[in-house]
């Protein structure tokens, strides 16, 4: 051994692989550097990386037959390096280029110029997104003002913003006509997602169609319209609608009110994000393949009907497609995470080649100008738990370190651990939080590509139910609070059309007394019935209550408390408590209800309310006392418990089993306009 030794220093072996490590480090940093600069994929960074790998052995050996050493020794100074070792790292640039031309330098993003992208909001609030004017000369953009998201213009040319709608709901995602006369936009009322359109002046909004989306409920309301959502002569708009299958496309005249289904998705399927091409022939949308799955792609149509066409179709999150102003190429994002906002993306339609405009830029919704101008919004949210005691004004106190989105959250029976979903791994899991000492722990491990949701305790505290697609469409599934391979409950498969964050609409709830664990799922007229089950997976059954938003147990298995687009009345949400064995039903609040949950003593209810998304605060509705079989009575007016004042706002809220006190999410969205220049 000694004598290998000797001979390897000998033979300089040593000094040739320092000086080798050395030089291919340099020539690896010096491609990442330079290679984007002259249109070389990322490919040709990796290719310098493996050939620099797979040359280190191939240059010791060299260097013991050879004995490559800088010699003569009186040369020692000037020439510590070998002219073989920097021939070999010269070749790793020759490889790693040529196989990064090959690989992806033929490509168009060689003549990508260097874009330049610029902030063109900077506010402490959330703008989401934003259209320009035909000549590319203003935006009209939305944004959250105290609370609620109201609409504005503002000049490229400077000056104040000019405030276009101001109505006590949220006003969003404005689109300009291509005449320049109108601006449309989404808003609800309390009846779902409606569009309108209102003069760029400013005056009274207008009607267009109604998209069936309750907006509280399901934040996924704001893509019922696109990028560009205006035929090019103004007369139509191209939007989304729930249907009883899923969410299909939807052309509408303006002026005359007249509808036409575009697009007759298969059950579960939701298109949406339209946009119509410059040209008017074609359409552009995402769709995504089941309820509840994250993945999109992008597809096209013809404004005139007939077959959907796919155009990308990945294990990506494709979405807000736009055409570009000669209509061969459609921007449009790819997600980096569940939250959305991702970065840039180009496609040409006839070869299906991609550019990537962005990098780490967090974009959603890109749109283009006349001038070649791409404006996005660039917004993230924080969501973390606090505690409050109800009859309290004791500060409330956060009770969880992480932001990463924790949602849905449960007490356990024994008010010793909370059970919630997070993605503070880019996908939701089920996760417990111990009350005492604020530690955190994963409880589910679902594989690759699929998400746990929406956990609740069963009356023992031994078990979670929870909504899963571990084997396709979500389904429910019952884990041992012990960990182990949980159990499909059942093979009913539930569409989750909540957004991903929330959810809670669709939790599956275990009743008090352990017999029945009750979740929502379509019923036999297409509308979002309340279903029951035994927890051994048997005895499904339908109840009588359909077009359910959400609901919570009352009493044991036998009362609900629920909410419900009100019946052939004003535009509004009813709480509702039904009794399941007699049908009997008490309405107890006409409201914009959502997100509620009935206290464990049945004294009051909690739920979440206000005219807008970003404004919602979590408020106490007093019930009568428990009397026998009766069905409660509201008491009072309902009090406000919690106050964003627009700064933050609340999802979820789970009761104490003593009913002293509530957890809930605090909701921080932030975001700003970006544009970005140079395109071609």
């Amino acid at each position: 051994m000694g004598n290998l030794f000797q001979e390897l220093k000998r033979r300089k072996v040593a000094r040739t692989a320092v000086v080798y490590l050395a030089a291919a480090f340099a020539v690896l940093e010096f491609s990442d550097i330079a290679f984007p600069r002259i249109g070389l994929s990322d490919q040709a960074v990796d290719m310098v990386l493996w050939a620099g790998l797979l040359g280190f052995p191939i240059v010791l050996v060299l260097s013991w037959y050879l004995e490559l050493r800088s010699e003569p020794p009186s040369a020692h100074a000037a020439r510590w390096f070998s002219l073989p070792v920097l021939a070999i790292a010269a070749l790793l640039i020759g490889l790693g280029a040529g196989a990064g031309y090959l690989a992806g330098g033929d490509s168009s993003t060689n003549d990508l110029p260097e874009l330049i992208i610029t902030p063109l909001t900077n506010t402490s609030g959330l703008n989401l997104s934003g259209s320009w004017s035909p000549d590319g000369s203003q935006l009209v953009y939305d944004y959250t003002l105290n609370g609620t998201m109201d609409i504005a213009v503002m000049s490229m040319g400077g000056g104040e913003s000019r405030l276009l709608t101001s109505g006590p709901n949220d006003e969003a995602m404005p689109r300009w006509s291509p005449d320049g006369s109108k601006i449309a936009f989404i808003s609800d009322d309390g009846s779902g997602t409606n569009i309108y359109w209102v003069p760029p002046t400013g005056g009274t909004r207008r009607k267009i169609a109604e998209t069936y989306y309750q907006y509280l409920d399901n934040f996924t309301a704001i893509a019922v319209i696109g990028s560009q959502p205006w035929s090019p002569d103004g007369q139509q708009i191209v939007f989304s609608r729930v249907v009883p299958t899923g969410v299909a496309l939807w052309i509408v005249d303006v002026l005359s009110g007249e509808e036409t289904q575009l697009t007759k998705p298969d059950p579960g399927v939701r298109d949406l994000r339209a946009a119509w091409s410059n040209g008017g022939e074609w359409i552009a949308f995402t769709r995504a393949p089941q309820l509840g799955r994250p993945l999109n792609g992008l597809y096209l149509i013809r404004a005139s009907g007939g077959e959907v066409v796919p155009l990308l179709v990945n294990e990506n999150r494709n979405g807000s497609p736009n055409w570009g102003l000669d209509d061969s190429r459609i921007l449009f994002t790819i997600s980096s995470t569940l939250n959305g906002g991702g970065d840039v993306w180009d496609i040409e339609i006839d070869s299906g080649e991609l550019r990537q405009l962005t990098n780490g830029a967090g974009a959603s919704f890109p749109i283009i100008s006349s001038t070649g101008r791409i404006s996005f919004s660039r917004w993230s949210h924080e969501a973390t738990f606090f505690q409050m005691e109800v009859d309290s004004d004791n500060p409330h106190r956060q009770i969880s370190l992480s932001i990463g989105n924790n949602f849905s959250q449960r007490f356990s029976p024994d008010g010793r651990q909370i059970v919630f979903q997070s993605a503070r791994g880019g996908r939701s899991e089920i996760w417990l939080h111990d009350v005492a000492t604020g530690a955190e722990s994963q409880l589910t491990y679902p594989p690759s590509g699929v998400e746990d949701r929406t956990p609740d305790w069963s009356p023992g505290g031994d078990e979670i139910v929870f909504l899963s697609n571990r084997e396709g469409p979500f389904q429910l599934w019952v884990s041992s609070i012990d960990g182990g391979t949980p159990r499909r409950l059942s093979e009913q498969a539930i569409p989750m059309a909540g957004d991903w964050w929330v959810n809670a609409r669709v939790a599956p709830r275990w009743s008090s007394d352990g017999s029945t664990i009750a979740y929502l799922a379509p019923g036999g007229d297409g509308s979002s019935a309340l279903w029951l089950i035994d927890p051994d997976g048997n005895n499904a059954r339908q109840t009588d209550i359909s077009g359910v938003l959400r609901f919570d147990w009352y009493r044991e298995s036998q009362q609900v408390i629920y909410t419900r687009v009100a019946l052939g009345g004003p535009a509004r949400i009813e709480m509702v408590a039904h009794d399941l064995r007699s049908g009997d039903e008490v309405i107890l609040l006409e409201e914009n209800v959502t997100e509620l949950s009935v206290a464990p003593d049945l004294g009051s209810v909690a739920y979440n309310s206000a005219n807008g998304h970003f404004s919602m605060n979590r408020y106490l509705l007093q019930l009568s006392p428990p009397v026998a079989d009766r069905l409660p009575r509201a008491l009072g007016e309902p009090e406000q418990i919690t106050f964003g004042d627009g700064v933050w706002h609340v999802h979820g809220g789970a009761w104490t089993p003593d009913s002293t006190q509530i957890v809930y999410t605090k909701d921080f969205d932030r975001g700003n306009l970006l544009v970005i220049d140079n395109y071609r």
